[in-house]
């Protein structure tokens, strides 16, 4: 097996052995092994990690968002009106 060093903030560190600890992992290299596993098998996981919090909805209608946001009555028309041209202008939002 190869060697891979990586390195982590203390508290990242802290979550890693809560999670070996909860689900009974050997060891580290086990956790590890196991993600690598698992997103081998969901490589959309990866994706959505390098954009969360941007995840795409899964209703891309502009008119849809624009209802969504308005809804709320949070924003005011000007934002809304705003957000509008922004979707039309997105190659994601149709």
């Amino acid at each position: 097996m190869a060697t891979v060093n990586i390195s982590i903030t203390a508290q990242q560190n802290k979550i890693i052995d809560r999670f070996i600890k909860l689900y009974d992992f050997e060891n580290r290299s086990e956790f590890f092994r196991t993600l690598i596993r698992f997103i081998t098998l969901r490589p959309e996981l990866v994706s959505q990690s390098t954009t969360s919090p941007f995840i795409e909805p899964a209703d891309l209608s502009t008119s849809s968002v624009i209802k969504s946001f308005a809804k709320t009555k949070k924003y005011n028309p000007r934002f809304l009106k705003d957000l509008e041209t922004g979707l039309k202008e997105s190659k994601t939002f149709n």
